[in-house]
């Protein structure tokens, strides 16, 4: 599947200021799945990278073994834990679960997980600044078109063709005001015009921050 990249050219200036990072802080940038019911077992090492969907937003979509636990790392250790914030779990998808948030190696009896019902490929989507997750059937992308072109009140509603680079991904530089952008498989919007937009809501592609958010087909209603 060809690669979608938008390299969005915003005029600012900003100021950037270095903060310190503690060391029992929770870390907005990273987050790693595991135990048993992932292919990694238990080993924090080798514990599997979320993708990262917006600022503390990640998402990971695979096979999960029913009946076996699993649970989350905000980094390859066993030090900064993302856990249920009640125990025994098996999780329904039709809910949202509460997390929290543990910097300690003693987690006094509270290193409770999650199981799935039953094994299948699932996706998880984990919230850090809600501390919420929810787990979905895995998402199909759709497949990518031929032509690909931008749109939205970002580049006031004008519609862009993004080249085509070597067959393996759409890229232009745009400059963009505040707003929202989709992607659309047609030079001009028409009845048969498919419109394309991120999994999750409000992504944001500030320029300088990288996020993964798989294609979903929308609306026309929804853009």
């Amino acid at each position: 599947m060809k690669r979608v990249l938008l390299t969005l050219v915003v005029m600012m200036t900003m100021s950037l200021v270095k903060s310190q990072d503690l060391s029992n802080s929770i870390e907005y940038s990273q987050l790693f799945i595991v135990g048993p019911a992932t292919t990694v077992g238990w080993s924090d090492a080798n514990a599997l990278e979320m993708d990262k969907v917006n600022d503390g937003v990640f998402k990971w979509q695979g096979k999960l073994k029913g009946n076996e636990e699993f649970k989350f790392l905000n980094t390859r250790s066993w030090y900064k834990n993302v856990l249920s914030a009640v125990p025994d779990v098996i999780v329904d998808l039709s809910k949202t679960y509460n997390l929290d948030f543990y910097a300690a190696w003693d987690l006094n009896g509270k290193d409770w997980k999650f199981k799935m019902p039953r094994t299948g490929n699932y996706c998880i989507i984990v919230d850090l600044r809600n501390m919420k997750m929810s787990v979905l059937e895995k998402i199909e992308e759709p497949q990518c078109p031929s032509k690909l072109y931008v749109t939205g009140s970002a580049v006031d509603n004008q519609i862009i063709e993004l080249p085509d680079k070597y067959g393996v991904e759409f890229k232009k530089s745009i400059t963009c005001t505040p707003g929202n952008i989709l992607l659309i498989n047609t030079p001009s919007i028409t009845e048969n015009t498919v419109f394309y937009g991120p999994m999750y809501e409000d992504v944001d592609l500030t320029f300088g921050k990288g996020f993964d958010s798989g294609l979903v087909v929308v609306s026309k209603e929804a853009r």
